[in-house]
């Protein structure tokens, strides 16, 4: 399974990259984007029952690195479903805004949890 990869996407073509595991998390800022955006997956995430939860978070991936927006899920990772965050993200926002999609451990999530609710939780 392809738990510790990360996926980074932007205007080129999505990479799956390797980071290891996050070693910083910090809240994400909630303008009217961030707000629309949440709106709009917590509708696409019906669709997709193997999310269980969903957070909205800067992420640092260790020492010196850059904080990145990260959507980090907590579930069963798909193709499908990196494939269809990809397409609503690049239709909300910018080229040159990039957004991480990340499948957190428990361990993340107990850390995520610290900083704020889930964005989305499947009822």
């Amino acid at each position: 399974m392809l738990g510790w990869f990360r996926r980074k996407w932007a205007v080129r073509e999505p990479q799956l990259l390797d980071f290891g595991p996050i070693s910083e998390f910090h809240a994400a800022a909630r303008g009217e984007g961030e707000e629309r955006f949440i709106a709009a997956l917590a509708l696409l995430l019906r669709e997709h029952r193997n999310v269980e939860r969903a957070y909205l978070a800067r992420v640092r991936y260790g020492a010196g690195q850059p904080l990145d927006m990260a959507l980090c899920l907590v579930g069963e990772e798909s193709d499908e479903l990196y494939a269809v965050l990809r397409k609503l993200f690049h239709a909300m926002f910018e080229q040159g805004q990039h957004l991480d999609i990340v499948f957190v451990s428990p361990d993340e999530e107990a850390r995520l949890r610290e900083l704020a609710p889930p964005v989305h939780q499947r009822a």
